[in-house]
């Protein structure tokens, strides 16, 4: 029988015959056209630990606080892609009876409102939560906002629209793992007012975060300078600060001390100088980098010595990066890569023959400079 068809007693019947579900602990009903009253129907449903609903076309409206405070035993809740807009004040203080739920995915809604942020930092026991892909565009200067986030281990503003202020990055969890704030309109033409007046204030802040391991600035407008300081990321596993207007040299030193690196992209913005590639001789786990500039200005030596590295690359790109300018052969090193797949060196003006020992690398795959 379809659900319109239904008589008020055979809804109640229906809704009633959930609680034989007592010890449910999964329940995912994504990618269906539910609406806000199936959180009343599951409202028995009380062992529930994981509660997946995204995607559901006709779920739309407030987040729906009062309603899942029912679920005291939610550890997962995923609401993604369901239309949501705006979270009910007085329905606000229902989220403290989540007291147990863990990790909240709220991405890919409609929500406009930083003031969300309020109320969902009442969550005592929350550990990651995504807004990715919303339409925030208010500031969030105002710190009393992220006091309550500092425990977090994982948190995750992708959205396009998201407009960020450094407050943030200064209130942040000092045992914060996983920073991404990729394709944002993040820039450094803000006031010293609760903000950045400079991007390296906005990167000294991140200084702070020394149990960070992954990193993604990528696809923002940050402007000036790497700060020495980024060194203090010791634990970083994962770097990508591509596709910004970031300037100046890259500091060997700075690279020499992140040797917990096995991920870094710094391409496709505008470095100048000289950098070595033996800045990496201590790297132990490294197996992506990538460097491709926008300019040509910036070179990167790697015959400045000898040396064999600790390393063995997946991937190599350097492009469009002056590569050995002093004798424009193919890096020595690749010799002792034996896990290679990627290796790209177009646009550097490289002559000489063709090393014998990188012909006989059947992983590799050839890129070739895009027409």
């Amino acid at each position: 029988m379809h659900p319109k068809a239904m008589s008020e007693t055979d809804k109640y019947r229906s809704y009633e015959s959930l609680s034989t579900l007592g010890k449910l602990e999964t329940l995912n009903l994504g990618y269906n056209s539910f609406n806000q009253t199936i959180i009343r129907q599951l409202s028995t449903l009380t062992s529930l630990k994981n509660l997946i609903l995204d995607n559901n076309i006709n779920f739309e409206g407030s987040f729906p606080a009062q309603e899942l405070s029912a679920l005291k035993n939610l550890v997962t809740l995923d609401l993604s892609w369901d239309k949501l807009n705006t979270l009910k004040i007085e329905g606000g203080k229902g989220l403290v009876k989540l007291n147990k739920l863990e990790h909240l995915d709220l991405s890919s809604n409609n929500l406009t409102d930083t003031h969300i942020l309020e109320f969902l930092a009442t969550l005592p026991a929350l550990k990651s939560l995504s807004l990715a892909d919303n339409y925030m565009e208010q500031p969030l200067s105002d710190q009393a906002r992220f006091g309550s986030f500092q425990k977090f281990g994982d948190l995750r503003f992708e959205a396009e629209w998201f407009d960020w202020e450094c407050s943030f990055i200064y209130t942040a969890s000092s045992s914060l793992k996983v920073l991404s704030l990729s394709n944002n309109r993040l820039n450094s033409s803000l006031s010293i007012q609760g903000r950045c007046l400079y991007v390296l204030y906005f990167f000294v802040g991140l200084c702070e975060l020394k149990k960070l391991e992954e990193l993604d600035l990528s696809r923002n407008s940050f402007e000036g300078i790497l700060p020495p300081c980024l060194n203090n990321l010791t634990s970083l596993r994962l770097l990508d600060l591509s596709q910004n207007l970031l300037t100046g040299s890259i500091s060997s030193s700075l690279i020499a001390g992140l040797s917990s690196l096995v991920y870094i992209d710094l391409s496709h913005n505008y470095f100048e100088g000289s950098f070595s590639f033996s800045s990496f001789a201590n790297h132990s786990k490294l197996e992506v980098v990538e460097f491709t500039n926008d300019n040509n200005k910036f070179e990167i030596e790697t015959e400045h010595s000898t040396w064999v590295p600790m390393f063995q690359l997946k991937v190599l790109i350097i492009s469009n990066c002056n590569l050995n300018k002093l004798t424009g052969g193919i890096p020595k090193f690749l010799q002792y890569q034996y896990s290679l797949t990627v290796v790209d060196l177009s646009l550097n003006n490289l002559s000489g023959s063709f090393p014998y020992w990188l012909v006989e690398n059947n992983r590799l795959k050839v890129s070739k400079p895009k027409a």
